[in-house]
């Protein structure tokens, strides 16, 4: 994946981001360490902690980039499925082939999730949004919104954690976490589950 900055983050801060990604993708989460993100973004360890204090803020912006890049690629790929339901089979499939093709970059993802530093950029917020998103794409421009919408991004967003978390340590397919999540989204949503997207 290659990070690109938004208009309020600089080119320094996507420097940063790239090289964390590259690291974790590469060696693992242990790799990322703030002096090896300074040394791989080719800057001063100073220049670096100007932007962020800790390896777990720097992973999660990172993880947040990656989300969001990923959901840019669901959205312009045609989805498959007419329903709702469908839809987000395809959806939670791609979500757990993604994480199982990138353990170590998940890995890194759930340790900083969990972890209990601070976040002065907001990314925490910006990750729980992320289900609510995937799942945005998959009603797509329909009316219907589910009844139980925040238990089932809450529900969903955790069983989604629990199984990346689980892959992480081979001890899940994404074949099966796919299952999961979809039979529970189906039980969660069954009001939208059938429904036909535009």
């Amino acid at each position: 994946m290659k990070v690109h900055s938004d208009e309020n983050n600089s080119e320094t801060r996507a420097r940063i981001l790239q090289a964390a990604w590259d690291l974790a993708s590469e060696q693992g989460y242990g790799a990322v360490t703030m002096r090896n993100v300074a040394k791989a973004a080719n800057m001063g360890k100073s220049t670096l902690y100007r932007h962020y204090t800790t390896k777990e803020e720097v992973y999660r912006d990172v993880t947040v980039a990656w989300g969001k890049h990923f959901a840019q690629q669901l959205r312009e790929q045609k989805l498959q499925g007419i329903t709702v339901g469908e839809r987000l089979c395809c959806i939670f499939s791609k979500v757990m082939k993604e994480a199982q093709d990138h353990p170590n970059l998940i890995a890194s993802y759930v340790a900083s999730l969990l972890s209990n530093t601070e976040d002065p950029h907001g990314s925490r917020n910006q990750l729980e949004m992320l289900t609510p998103g995937l799942i945005g794409l998959a009603v797509g421009n329909t009316a219907c919104q589910p009844k139980n919408q925040q238990l089932a991004h809450s529900v969903l967003g955790h069983i989604m954690l629990s199984s990346m978390q689980l892959m992480s340590a081979n001890l899940l397919t994404a074949d099966r976490a796919a299952a999961d999540i979809n039979k529970t989204a189906e039980l969660l949503l069954q009001d939208i589950w059938n429904k036909p997207c535009s």
